[in-house]
This record gives C-alpha cells, sequence and structure tokens, in this order.
C-alpha cells in the first residue's frame, strides 16, 4: 500500500486492517511524488502488524534512524517476532497485555561534541530532550527535557528522573536526544533510541549516534539509571 492508502486503513479501519495483517502480507512504501526523500513515520505501521515497512535509507532523519534502532533487535538479523496480538486471530490489535513503568535517571554525560561534530565554535549548553515512541497511548507528548548546563560539552550533569507509563512494551523505543540550548536557534548534536524490551536495568552508559548519518560518535555517552516496574 502506499503510505496515504494505509494511512487512511489505520484510522478509519484500525482493527480489520490488524486482523487481515495477520492473514496477508503487508507492504507499505513512500509516496513517490516525497522528491526530498524525507520519511513518514513508520510507528503506526508496526502497530497493526504490517509486515514491511519501506523507507528512503539514502535520508537518516529521525524516522530512519527510528527503523534502524528497532532492527537493533534479536542479534540485528533484520527480523522482528511481532507482538501477539498481532499474531493470533481474534486477538483484538488493543490487548497489549501487561502494563509497566519505566523510569529513567539521566545522570551525566560524556565527551558531547559540538553540532555537525564541528572543531571550531562556542562551547556548547546540551540539555537531554527524552521520550517514548510506540502506540498511541505510549507516544509522549510534549516530550520531557532536562535543564540546559551551561558552557560544558565534557562531562555535563543533569541528576534529574523521568518517568513514562507504557501499555505495550514490545513496540515502545526509548530515544534520548542531546541538544545545544543556543540564544537563536537551538541544534540536535547527538542521539540514541533503544527498544525498551532491550534495556538493560540499572546503571548503564549509552553511546550516542550523530543526528545526521546516525554513525556513532567516540567516547560520547550518556550515563543513566534504568528501572522498569
Amino acid at each position: 500500500y502506499q503510505r496515504r492508502v494505509h494511512g487512511k486503513f489505520v484510522k478509519e479501519e484500525p482493527a480489520e486492517y490488524c486482523e487481515a495483517n495477520k492473514k496477508i502480507f503487508s507492504r507499505i512504501y513512500p509516496k513517490g511524488t516525497r522528491i526530498t526523500s524525507d520519511n513518514y513515520n513508520p510507528q503506526p505501521a508496526w502497530c497493526v502488524g504490517a509486515q514491511m515497512v519501506a523507507l528512503n535509507y539514502q535520508t537518516k532523519d529521525f524516522y530512519m534512524r527510528l527503523n534502524e534502532a528497532k532492527f537493533n533487535q534479536n542479534g540485528k538479523c533484520e527480523y522482528i517476532l511481532k507482538p501477539h496480538f498481532l499474531r493470533i486471530p481474534l486477538v483484538p490489535y488493543n490487548q497489549y497485555g501487561s502494563r509497566f513503568h519505566l523510569k529513567v535517571k539521566l545522570i551525566n554525560g560524556f565527551q558531547i561534541p559540538k553540532p555537525n561534530l564541528s572543531k571550531r565554535g562556542k562551547i556548547i549548553n546540551p540539555y537531554v530532550e527524552i521520550f517514548v515512541t510506540g502506540v498511541e497511548k505510549d507516544c509522549t507528548d510534549p516530550t520531557k527535557k532536562s535543564h540546559a548546563i551551561l558552557n560544558n560539552g565534557f562531562n555535563p550533569e543533569w541528576n534529574e528522573e523521568f518517568e513514562f507509563d507504557i501499555e505495550c512494551i514490545e513496540l515502545a523505543l526509548l530515544t534520548l536526544r542531546v541538544i545545544h540550548k543556543d540564544p537563536e536557534v537551538d541544534e540536535e548534536i547527538a542521539e540514541a533510541s533503544i527498544p525498551v524490551l532491550s534495556i538493560r536495568l540499572g546503571y548503564r552508559c549509552v553511546p550516542l549516534n550523530t543526528v545526521t548519518s546516525n554513525e556513532p560518535i567516540d567516547y560520547a555517552t550518556l550515563f543513566c539509571h534504568f528501572d522498569i516496574q
């Protein structure tokens, strides 16, 4: 289906569409007139059981980075088993099972670079934007943000806690995005997206990737504590 047709099914007949995806193979693809090769949000397609959600791989925007994070699961073999309510016939598509509570303590960061990995320019004022994407009930709106640390990209310290209620843990992804607070326009620096099921609990260093190419940034990490109840 073209993404627009798929979007109509999701909006008007989500239960029927989900049930159909238990029996047939669905492929969603971008509209051909996307001359800028930007991507659409793949999350709604994943949430109704579409098996193949095609994106423009040449564009490393957030939705492409989210796609790569999701398929880091299962040993990066590029195949993931769908949740039970998206596989078993007659199980309602919104019967998610147990509800979870995710706690994230953002402690500090290390070696946060300047925007675009620049070697010049002023010292950054980093803050972290944290949010969850998944089924509609789990999407964080508005996103949660830490306070900005002035003039310290080497070892900024936040010590802030964030909490999220998660209805469907199997489809939820957590994103931590480091942003430079600028008097004029804030600039995204680095990012990490993690499937919530893949989060290792306790104190962890989260490696950061660039927001332009999704490549790892040497030594750049966020030190956090994770707990799921």
